[in-house]
């Protein structure tokens, strides 16, 4: 295991806790991959995939979180997902590309992600959101907002 939940990475809201547990699978999945070298071309596109889709949901449900309970410094986070998001984009291209075994760095990123977003910027949020805001922190039950995300 190449990352372990733990409960100081918690936010405090369940639903975003709960997402950024499926990140550390993807994670945890690729690592496994790397070490066991089965699929990991199929592994590394299909993390990669759903790296993309969780970007644009799981920010997405931070966001419409913020603005909803007008979190103070909700533009100043939007801009750090967009810049994550690009990051993301910038991997996937690169991969679709052929250029270098870039297997070991989607991990580095990944787990600084984990580790500088969820650890410093999403901590922020969390005291402020769960701070009388949100009655009920139960996962939200709408399909939109579930992971993994239907693309059917």
């Amino acid at each position: 295991m190449f990352i372990k939940w733990r409960d100081q990475m918690s936010v405090g809201v369940q639903e975003v806790d709960r997402q950024h547990k499926q990140l550390i699978a993807y994670v945890n999945e690729l690592y496994e991959s790397l070490k066991t070298k089965q699929n990991r071309d199929e592994v590394l596109q299909k993390t990669l995939d759903n790296l993309i889709q969780y970007t644009i949901i799981h920010f997405a449900v931070e966001e419409v979180l913020m603005n909803i309970f007008e979190y103070p410094d909700h533009l100043e986070h939007k801009k750090i997902h967009r810049a994550l998001e690009k990051q993301v984009l910038e991997l996937q291209d690169r991969i679709r590309k052929g250029r270098a075994d870039i297997t070991v760095e989607v991990l580095v990123f990944l787990r600084d992600w984990v580790n500088n977003h969820i650890l410093v910027e999403d901590k922020k949020y969390g005291p402020y959101l769960t701070r009388e805001r949100l009655v009920d922190h139960k996962p939200v039950k709408n399909k939109l907002w579930s992971w993994p995300f239907s693309r059917k």
